[in-house]
């Protein structure tokens, strides 16, 4: 997982950050760092989620037999369940409620200094 999440944040990082600080100077280089941030959160995520995944339905196929387990269904199921996970794992609706009004109290507040 290191060595993948080190080599996608690098060569994105590698790639955006000389464009962003040419046109935007340290300002360039904050907003590369945030990409490359979101994408190894991104990879995190999708990884936690497979794997989390993966151990739901094998504790769930302890209890059946081996032929009911052969099911031409079993792909959906699998991201029916990683679509689950990957909702427990976001955040509420109100957190994401209170982030936005923050972000408007702060835009309101720069605008009026």
């Amino acid at each position: 997982l290191s060595t993948v999440h080190a080599a996608v944040t690098l060569t994105a990082f590698g790639i955006v950050a000389p464009v962003l600080v040419g046109w935007y100077g340290t300002v360039g280089l904050v907003g590369a760092n945030c990409l490359a941030m979101a994408m190894r959160s991104l990879y995190s995520i999708s990884f936690a989620a497979a794997y989390f995944c993966r151990q739901l339905i094998s504790m769930q196929e302890k209890g059946t037999k081996m032929e009911e387990r052969k099911s031409p269904l079993a792909p959906v199921e699998a991201m029916g369940k990683m679509s689950y996970l990957l909702r427990k794992m976001l955040p509420r609706g109100f957190i994401l409620l209170l982030f936005l009004a923050t972000h408007l109290i702060t835009n309101q507040t720069r605008a009026n200094l």
